[in-house]
């Protein structure tokens, strides 16, 4: 293998820096959206989720409930940074 002169294989490749702004800090607080269908009207349209790690099949988030003990995996959620 040649030498890659202080580059990273994609970048090598690709000609540009590999992006990392999508990287989170672990056990991060985070909200997910709770879809109108499963809430009532006087009902928080967010949920407080605790942000686990990635999933390893999808670009998608792992989140864990506190409340319900449970791990669910999101795509779109909002971070509290």
């Amino acid at each position: 293998m040649r030498g890659l002169n202080d580059k990273t294989q994609q970048e090598a490749r690709n000609g540009r820096k590999p992006s990392a702004t999508y990287l989170k800090v672990f056990v991060s607080i985070c909200y997910i959206h709770v879809d109108d269908q499963v809430r009532i009207k006087l009902d928080d349209k967010r949920k407080n989720m605790i942000f686990v790690g990635y999933d390893q099949k999808s670009k998608r988030y792992k989140l864990y409930n506190p409340n319900e003990g449970k791990t669910v995996i999101r795509r779109d959620i909002e971070f509290d940074e």
